[in-house]
């Protein structure tokens, strides 16, 4: 009979097997698409389908620019926060 701490180890494996498997199908229908873009955030988030002017012009990249739209206020950072946080004027 199985012990009780087999069956976490063989989902695990289960696991790591099924997403193999679905990198794999992956890079057989896409090939070097899946492979530049396997580990890119922007494409994680749904910007695959935007151009390079739509993303220039966009409240991203302003704010990584420094500027700060007039209806948005910064937050102060608190402590060793990990993110930057604005919040919507009225």
């Amino acid at each position: 009979m199985h012990s009780k701490t087999s069956r976490p180890q063989n989902i695990a494996v289960l696991l790591a097997v099924a997403w193999l498997l679905i990198v794999a199908q992956l890079f057989a229908q896409c090939g070097t698409a899946t492979a530049s873009s396997l580990f890119d955030g922007d494409d994680a988030m749904g910007l695959v389908g935007l151009g390079a002017a739509e993303l220039q012009a966009g409240l991203w990249r302003r704010l990584q620019t420094g500027k700060v739209p007039d209806w948005l206020a910064l937050v102060p950072r608190w402590r060793e926060q990990a993110f930057t946080i604005y919040r919507v004027t009225p």
